[in-house]
C-alpha cells in the first residue's frame, strides 16, 4: 500500500464523501416534498418557491447538524489520542527506567530520563501518529469544512428535482420530468457513494433509489389525505 493510500485511510476527513452525502440527501428530501407540494399547491411556480424554501432550510439544518457531529468526533478522537499518548509515555518510561536499573545507573539519570520523556510532548504526538497502527488520525478544523460542503451540496442536489417546476407549466409534466431526472441522479450518486464507501455497488445504488421512492411515496399519500 502506498504512503498516499495509507494517509487517506488514516484520515478522518473526506470531502468527497461529504459532497456525496449532501447531494444525495438534497436529491431525496426536496424531491419527496415536491411530490407533496405538487398535490397540495395550485401551480408549478408555487411548488418551485416552496421547494426552494425547503432546500434552504434543509441546507442550514444539514450543515449545522454535520458541524456538531464533526466537532463531537474530533473531541472524542482528541480524548482518545490523549489517553493513548499517556499510555505510550508511561510504557516507554517504564522500559527506560528498567534499562537504566539493569545498567546500574544512578537515580539522577533515571529521573532525568523521566523528565525528558514527559517534556517532549510534540515528539510523542508525532511518534503516536506514526506508530498507532489502525487508529484514525482525525484532522482538526474540519467541522467547518464539513458543514459548508454538505450544506452547499444539499442546495445543489435539491435544486435538481425542482428545476422542472421552474421551466414547465403543467404540474403533471413537471412531476414526471422531475422524477426522471431525480432517478437518473440517484442512480449516479448511489453508484459513486457505494464506490467511495467500498460498499457493494449494486445494493448501494438501488438502496438510494429505494429511499427516494419510499420517501416520495409516503409524502404523496400524506398529501393526498390532506388534499381530500
Amino acid at each position: 500500500m502506498s504512503a498516499t493510500n495509507t494517509q487517506e485511510n488514516r484520515s478522518g476527513y473526506n470531502a468527497f464523501t461529504d459532497l456525496l452525502i449532501g447531494i444525495s440527501d438534497g436529491l431525496i428530501i426536496p424531491f419527496a416534498l415536491s411530490v407533496g407540494f405538487n398535490v397540495l399547491l395550485a401551480t408549478t411556480t408555487m411548488v418551485w418557491y416552496a421547494g426552494l424554501a425547503v432546500v434552504l432550510a434543509g441546507a442550514i439544518v444539514m450543515g449545522f447538524g454535520s458541524y456538531l457531529a464533526a466537532k463531537d468526533r474530533q473531541e472524542s478522537f482528541a480524548n482518545k489520542t490523549e489517553a493513548e499518548e499517556s499510555a505510550l509515555k508511561k510504557a516507554e518510561l517504564e522500559k527506560t527506567l528498567r534499562l537504566f536499573r539493569q545498567l546500574n545507573l544512578g537515580q539522577d539519570m533515571q529521573n532525568q530520563a523521566a523528565e525528558e520523556i514527559e517534556k517532549d510532548s510534540n515528539e510523542w504526538k508525532a511518534y503516536l501518529q506514526k506508530h498507532m497502527g489502525t487508529a484514525e488520525v482525525q484532522e482538526t478544523g474540519t467541522a467547518g469544512k464539513t458543514a459548508i460542503i454538505i450544506g452547499l451540496a444539499f442546495i445543489a442536489g435539491g435544486i435538481i428535482p425542482l428545476l422542472p417546476y421552474a421551466i414547465v407549466n403543467a404540474k403533471q409534466d413537471a412531476l414526471q420530468c422531475s422524477a426522471a431526472i431525480t432517478l437518473l441522479c440517484l442512480l449516479t450518486f448511489g453508484y459513486a457513494k457505494s464506490k467511495a464507501n467500498n460498499e457493494p455497488v449494486l445494493w448501494g445504488t438501488i438502496r438510494l433509489v429505494l429511499m427516494g421512492a419510499a420517501a416520495s411515496g409516503l409524502v404523496y399519500f400524506v398529501a393526498k389525505i390532506f388534499a381530500n
